[in-house]
């Protein structure tokens, strides 16, 4: 993928639409567990009026990738469009690479530091937990991957960060650079349509549609382990 996403529109045999997502785990690799999903490694995103997580609400869902809480975040995801909302529900991506160099030419100094496992804390609530549940865990922004290749992790959507000031600041002006509309590509994925994204090179949001609009996908990940050269992450 060389613009690190790519739209695929299927035809009507329903037998192929109902199968796409895990057909493609041919091409990027093993479907990982999901969480909330407990039974599932596909995912259904709706607006649901008893529940109001992130994915099952029709509200804006900012600038993100996705798994961060795993300790193998899925490289890639894949969204399948069943309905599109006639109002609303439009993409958002954002390149990490822009992300990547905007640290760069604004806090050259702590750029390195958000590489570090350990520089920021994350505090989420546990989904699948009936109690109110509160999961720690540690990540870097940036990873480095092979081939001089770089990542990225980034979910605004936590319950709270915490780390050095500094860094909480470079937090907040990525979460500002990336919801400036001219960093952003927009569209509304549409039914019958597939977004497929390398979750290392781009941040995707979704705006806000009307809670009666009957949007509805399919998200399944995967570990991008391929037989195919995918080139995931990115040069900055």
């Amino acid at each position: 993928m060389s613009n690190n996403f790519v739209i695929l529109k299927l035809d009507s045999d329903e037998y192929f639409k109902n199968n796409i997502l895990s057909e493609l785990s041919k091409i990027f690799g093993k479907m990982i567990e999901q969480t909330p999903a407990k039974d599932s490694i596909v995912y259904n995103i709706e607006s649901s009026r008893s529940n109001k997580t992130s994915t099952k609400n029709n509200t804006y869902q900012p600038l993100h990738s996705d798994g961060n809480f795993k300790p193998n975040p899925p490289k890639i995801i894949a969204l399948q469009c069943l309905q599109h909302s006639e109002l609303g529900g439009y993409t958002k991506l954002v390149y990490a690479r822009k992300i990547y160099n905007f640290v760069k030419d604004t806090s050259p100094s702590e750029l390195e530091n958000l590489f570090d496992i350990n520089g920021i804390k994350f505090y989420r609530k546990d989904r699948n937990s009936k109690k109110l549940k509160i999961i720690e865990y540690n990540k870097p922004i940036f990873y480095r991957l092979e081939n001089n290749r770089f990542g990225i992790s980034f979910n605004p959507m936590m319950s709270r960060i915490e780390s050095t000031k500094e860094i909480e600041d470079i937090y907040r002006e990525i979460s500002k650079f990336a919801s400036e509309p001219k960093n952003q590509l927009t569209f509304q994925l549409r039914k019958d349509e597939i977004l497929i994204v390398d979750n290392f090179s781009l941040l995707h949001a979704r705006t806000e549609f009307p809670e009666d609009g009957g949007r509805l996908l399919r998200r399944a990940w995967y570990d991008g382990e391929s037989n195919y050269d995918l080139n995931l992450g990115f040069l900055p």
